[in-house]
């Protein structure tokens, strides 16, 4: 009774194996225009502004959206930004800032979610930490102007390191 049992698991199995075989080459069969990817931030050329204080890290790019990194350099003050010219989503994973849309104030960090909608006009007044966001457009292209900025050299370390000064002794001991 044994052996039938297992001549019967064997052919579920391979009747299994022929199902997922034939849904896979179906699934690959439908897929057209647009390829699926993976990215490693880590792997991909940041983009930095003009005055070096914001970075931007291309992710994905697909037909409706866009996905990056986007760091803001501590204790920065931004000048107002243009108008953005498509929706754009924020989701703060570190650091803290005040960010000011339109007429309004809001104190931001993580965890937090933010969505602009097309036309709105931003300004970052950055804490004492780098703010990191995964930015999000819903367009498919990068963030208006930074096609501009400047690809980061290899060797340039980013964000600028911070000198701290040394504590002065107390001159107390601890015996």
């Amino acid at each position: 009774m044994g052996g039938k049992n297992r001549s019967m698991r064997c052919a579920v199995a391979a009747a299994l194996a022929m199902v997922v075989a034939l849904a896979g080459s179906m699934a690959l069969a439908e897929v057209s225009g647009a390829v699926a990817s993976v990215v490693q931030a880590d792997r991909v050329t940041p983009r930095i502004s003009e005055e070096g204080h914001v970075r931007a890290v291309p992710i994905a790019e697909g037909e409706w959206a866009y996905m990056g990194e986007f760091v803001l350099d501590s204790g920065v003050e931004m000048a107002p930004e243009e108008p953005t010219h498509t929706e754009e989503y924020l989701y703060i994973l570190s650091g803290s800032a005040v960010l000011n849309v339109d007429d309004k104030s809001f104190l931001v960090g993580p965890r937090m979610g933010i969505y602009l909608p097309a036309g709105t006009q931003i300004r970052w007044n950055i804490g004492s930490d780098p703010l990191v966001a995964v930015q999000v457009f819903a367009g498919p292209s990068i963030g208006p102007g930074y096609e501009d900025w400047t690809i980061q050299d290899s060797d340039e370390v980013w964000p600028r390191p911070r000198i701290y000064p040394r504590p002065r002794p107390t001159g107390v001991s601890a015996r």
